[in-house]
């Protein structure tokens, strides 16, 4: 069980940047998690892109999707890179993790970004991180 199903969110990963969109296109969920460096794309010279920059582009175009005011864009970075946090909260995320963050932490970043978190949900092994 992920740290999110712990705290009662339905969880679903998508393969690609335009599977990710059609799915909240369809699905309208209420939480987006845009992890920087899975957005990376590699180009027609087989380098690999600025995945601050691609994330930033990604969380923008979340936020102009259909009732856009109704879902909450998390960024997710693994190391610190200032700079690609600082892109995508300006795109629209309404906060930036730096993963794995333990499932306190987790609880209440999320209801400091207006998402509603049950706060009593009896969580099981507190002290392993969110991946």
């Amino acid at each position: 069980m992920s740290r999110l199903e712990a705290l009662g969110f339905a969880v679903q990963g998508e393969a690609d940047t335009e599977a990710a969109l059609r799915t909240c296109w369809r699905e309208l969920p209420t939480l987006v998690f845009v992890h920087a460096e899975a957005a990376g794309q590699t180009d027609a010279h087989d380098r690999q892109t600025d995945a601050g920059a691609d994330a930033a582009a990604l969380v923008a175009r979340f936020t102009r999707l259909p009732k856009a005011g109704e879902r909450t864009v998390i960024g997710c970075l693994s190391r610190h890179d200032a700079r690609a946090g600082v892109r995508m909260l300006l795109a629209g995320a309404r906060d930036c993790l730096i993963c794995p963050v333990d499932v306190d932490t987790l609880r209440q970043r999320l209801m400091l970004a207006g998402v509603p978190v049950d706060e009593e949900t009896s969580l099981p092994d507190r002290t392993r991180p969110f991946a």
